[in-house]
């Protein structure tokens, strides 16, 4: 037995091992052991002249003097020591002196404490019960789960204001509820983010940027801002030094970084934590950029006129200056035409078996930039027709199709070669004519092959015919060779065709990984792998973020790497970027991105064969 309580009729102890507040009458008759059930191991009992109360489970029960309305949780999550004794209302329980008071800064998410009141004998623990009232201290209720020493104010709080209520108890039982004054009324938070500030404006030198403040709760009242330079990528940034206005003038020092501004908004509760944007576009040069490079107009012959019309440029260029070039029949070795420094250009005799192109150079007040034209067909005589090109190997059979429209009656003929222009030279030659020139493989020989064809009339009628070309030396590269299959019909008409060649397509494998967000892409990987032998790569960028125009790449084995050439650089929304892989006596493979807003790039895969000036859907 453990806890002894009398009052003017019984006397009350407490059953530890059974878990009962046992009750028996003053003379000791009535003897009821389980008058009142507990919670395992109660510890002590105390009466007062309306309610028995007892110490269990960390609990204080409560129930009334004749065991009714028992309440095992009456006071939960107790802190302070057991009762082992208690007396009726002339006992020494605690009696409050000076009431609770709290301290703690009056607002939103500060936590406000309980200071105990003073009491008499001996308080050895305590109960608490948050009360939320109005702004005038009136119409207060309890804050369900606040019973602790320690509370935070809630959105709920704020305009109004709290108070504590506190019970003291010692071994001799409980002491009556008091309430502390309230508190002062709660205000609103500091400001809390929920959105980023944004920065707007072009990223380009001599322009100017500017932050939109992000969005903050409570109210924020005021915005403190600092501008940060950072790398491409938008991390290792620096203050920029008196860079703190809400705009930014970009200067020449912030060339190829990213900005980003952090942001700080107080009101009358105090500062928030700071905000940082996300990094602005890469910033770029004032100087004009390439969007479409510039184009020949006219037919590549000499004597002819070829007409440069300009290419599309960025940042408003206020004049071009232009040089014309002159490169192999393959479109490689190119080297500047002396004095040829006009949009216009007419070639020479010099220029016979050649590709032109012209760079443009665009000026403005900032400085200049440069872009090249797509090339020209190999440049010929004006009465001669280059229609087939190509490499041709000794032994070659290559097709003729003919084709004769014969008048009433059946028409017969014969195909036959009409020439072939020699590798050494423009004019036409008849066939098994030797090429004085021992510089390059020529043609030796073309043997003729004969065809009948059997029109009817007013109908078109083909036949064929297999030619075997036969030459020295070892592959021959791309010249003006025509072949004119002319149709001899009796009595009617000579009709001409030209002989087409087909050639073999690179088949190496693009792979890449690009990365983006709304203003920028950025080229993570690009490999070329199963390159042929003797392949070039050719990389053109075009467009914002570009970081150069053309580059040419001979890999030294079938493996190449191209993100390099990109440095990093991010591209911006209508940038374009043209992969080609090119190999001797094939077509060439064309890869074209074009780069997207929060995309991935678009793709197209086009197909050059020799000599054509610009990639074409894939045949087949």
């Amino acid at each position: 037995m453990v806890g002894l309580a009398i009052d003017s009729d019984h006397v009350y102890w407490i059953n530890f091992n059974h878990a009962y507040v046992s009750r028996a009458d003053l003379d000791g008759s009535n003897v009821n052991e389980s008058f009142i059930s507990t919670a395992p191991f109660p510890h002590g009992v105390a009466v007062d002249g309306s309610y028995i109360y007892w110490d269990a489970g960390g609990a204080i029960g409560r129930a009334d003097l004749d065991g009714s309305g028992s309440d095992g949780n009456f006071i939960d999550g107790l802190t302070g020591g057991e009762l082992d004794v208690a007396a009726d209302g002339g006992q020494p329980i605690p009696v409050e002196t000076g009431p609770p008071s709290i301290t703690g800064d009056a607002l939103e998410g500060a936590a406000l404490v309980d200071v105990h009141g003073t009491w008499t004998n001996g308080p050895t623990g305590y109960s608490y019960q948050w009360l939320r009232c109005d702004a005038v201290s009136a119409n207060c209720t309890a804050i369900p789960g606040a019973i602790d020493q320690t509370y935070t104010a809630m959105p709920a709080d704020v305009g109004g204001t709290v108070r504590v209520r506190e019970v003291a108890l010692n071994n001799y039982g409980l002491s009556a509820p008091t309430a502390s004054g309230p508190s002062a009324v709660i205000a609103s938070a500091i400001p809390f983010l929920t959105s980023l500030p944004t920065i707007s404006g072009s990223p380009v030198v001599g322009q100017t940027l500017t932050e939109s403040n992000g969005t903050w709760t409570n109210s924020a009242a005021g915005y403190s801002h600092q501008w940060l330079r950072c790398d491409a990528a938008g991390r290792g940034c620096s203050a920029i030094p008196g860079a703190t206005g809400q705009s930014y003038p970009l200067a020449a020092i912030d060339l190829g970084a990213t900005l980003r501004v952090i942001e700080v908004a107080d009101n009358a509760s105090g500062t928030g934590s700071a905000a940082t944007s996300n990094p602005s576009a890469l910033v770029l040069s004032p100087l004009p950029a390439v969007v479409s490079p510039p184009t020949i107009t006219g037919r590549p012959f000499v004597g002819a006129t070829l007409t440069e019309s300009h290419g599309a440029w960025t940042n408003s260029p206020a004049g071009f200056t232009y040089e014309w070039l002159r490169c192999t029949a393959a479109g490689a070795s190119c080297r500047l035409i002396s004095d040829a420094t006009d949009h216009t250009y007419t070639p020479q005799s010099a220029d016979l078996g050649s590709r032109l192109e012209v760079r443009e150079t665009a000026t403005n007040g900032y400085g200049s930039g440069q872009a090249t034209s797509a090339q020209t067909d190999v440049v010929h005589d004006p009465d001669v027709a280059a229609t087939v090109r190509g490499v041709w190997t000794a032994g070659d059979r290559l097709l003729i199709t003919t084709a004769c429209v014969g008048p009433a009656g059946t028409c017969r003929g014969t195909i036959a070669i009409a020439g072939v222009i020699s590798a050494c030279g423009t004019r036409i030659v008849s066939a098994n004519a030797r090429c004085r020139s021992t510089s390059k493989p020529r043609i030796r020989s073309a043997n003729v092959g004969q065809a009948s064809i059997s029109v009817r009339a007013g109908q078109i009628s083909t036949s064929t015919a297999l030619i075997t070309l036969n030459k020295t030396g070892r592959s021959l590269l791309e010249r003006f060779y025509r072949l004119t299959a002319t149709v001899r019909v009796s009595g009617a008409i000579t009709l001409r065709r030209s002989l087409t060649f087909s050639y073999q397509r690179v088949t190496a494998f693009v792979s890449w990984n690009w990365a983006y967000n709304a203003d920028q892409t950025l080229v993570k990987t690009m490999t070329i792998t199963g390159l042929p032998k003797k392949a070039q790569v050719v990389v053109a960028c075009h467009g914002p973020g570009c970081p150069c125009a053309t580059r040419r790449v001979n890999p030294l084995n079938r493996t190449l790497q191209l993100a390099g050439l990109f440095g990093g650089h991010g591209l911006r929304p209508r940038a374009f970027v043209q992969v080609t892989i090119s190999a001797p006596d094939s077509v060439a493979k064309v890869l074209e991105f074009t780069i997207r807003q929060n995309a991935g790039p678009s793709i197209a895969t086009r197909c050059q064969p020799p000599g054509a000036r610009r990639p074409a859907p894939c045949a087949g």
